[in-house]
Formats: C-alpha cells, sequence, structure tokens
C-alpha cells in the first residue's frame, strides 16, 4: 500500500498536476475506479471542489479503510467511497464527467463487462482516462503477463463503445489512453477544454 502512495511515485507523476492536465477541473464530477488508498481521489477532490463531487471504490478492503481514514482527518464532505466487486462498479448510471482507471484495467478479470459498466456510468460527452504498464521489464508494477500494450489498451476501451482519442507514452515505464463517450444529440457536450500540455514525463 505504501507503495501506491509514496513521495516516489509522487514524484513521478504528480497526481493534482496530472489530474489538471487531463482535463479535470472544479465542479465536475470525477469518478476513480480501483482508487486504492487515495493517489488520484484525494487531490481529485480538491479539484472539483465543493460544486464537484468525487466518487471512489475499490476491490480492498484495506484499501478502503486507510481512503475512508485520510476523508475523515481531512474533513472531505465532496468524497464519496464504496466497496465494489469486479467488475461492477458501485454507482449509478451517468453519473461522472471524468473517469480514472488509475493502473487497474490489468487487473480485472473481466475487461468487457468492466469497460461496459465504465461506459454506464460516463456521462454523454464525459471522459475517460486509463493509465497502465508497458508490457516490458521495469523495476515496479506487476509482472510482465498480466500487462497490456497501448494498442490492445485502445482496442479494448475501443470496443466498449467509447471513442478513443489519443493515446502516448507518459514515460519508458507507463502510457495513458483518453477516450470520451459519444454525446446524445440534443445534449450539450460536457465542457472540456482540449488537454492542455499533455502530460508527458521528461526521462
Amino acid at each position: 500500500m505504501r507503495l501506491l502512495v509514496s513521495n516516489r511515485r509522487r514524484r513521478i507523476m504528480p497526481p493534482a498536476k496530472t489530474l489538471r492536465a487531463l482535463g479535470l477541473r472544479r465542479g465536475m464530477a470525477a469518478l476513480d475506479v480501483g482508487c486504492g488508498p487515495g493517489f488520484f481521489c484525494m487531490p481529485a477532490s480538491q479539484i472539483v471542489g465543493r460544486d464537484g463531487s468525487v466518487l471512489a471504490c475499490d476491490t480492498s478492503p484495506s484499501m478502503l479503510r486507510e481512503l475512508r481514514e485520510q476523508k475523515k482527518r481531512l474533513g472531505l464532505k465532496n468524497l464519496l467511497i464504496r466497496k465494489s466487486r469486479d467488475p461492477a462498479i458501485p454507482f449509478s448510471d451517468e453519473c461522472a464527467d471524468f473517469v480514472m482507471l488509475g493502473f487497474v484495467l490489468h487487473e480485472t478479470a473481466k475487461t468487457k463487462a468492466f469497460m461496459d459498466e465504465v461506459h454506464r456510468t460516463l456521462r454523454p460527452g464525459g471522459r475517460v482516462i486509463v493509465s497502465e504498464w508497458h508490457p516490458r521489464p521495469t523495476a515496479y508494477g506487476p509482472p510482465l503477463w498480466a500487462r497490456l500494450g497501448i494498442r490492445e489498451t485502445r482496442k479494448i476501451v475501443r470496443e466498449s463503445g467509447l471513442l478513443v482519442d489519443r493515446g502516448w507514452s507518459f514515460d519508458d515505464d507507463t502510457y495513458f489512453v483518453v477516450a470520451h463517450r459519444k454525446n446524445v444529440a440534443g445534449r450539450p457536450a460536457i465542457g472540456f477544454r482540449a488537454v492542455e500540455t499533455i502530460t508527458r514525463r521528461k526521462t
């Protein structure tokens, strides 16, 4: 658990800076699936502010226990935490403008069902961010057999009905894929600005 929120990880991928670069803004409803002890959802709650909300879920009771302790300690009112069970996401249809899948897609045993759930929870025009490990040896991360290449991830996301916008390497170890849910006729698009400086770590 400590590795998930370590200072080293924060230096490599500063969570607040990363979320802002990927389009998270004040007033949005964000969903962090596989939130762990809060690497992304804790700074997300600060970014979206009082007018926004953050929904967080994970399958691990110990991770959620740590997250709830942090929420209580900081007095966060806009963070809702629930336990999930793969592949289900325990939140309502179209509940989020912004869905973060931070290094969790490779962990699900039911990829299609999981991504169908992501599609279900995303509002029309909303954005989903997938971060994953390149399928090559690294100093840390999941075993090679569990990793997904960027092309495979793009294919999985696209087959769920989401529209892939782009994918790129963050550094030698990890990458991002950004997609969105097609807007329904007659409904306004979510007010995303174009991704600013695409998050890319200089190595």
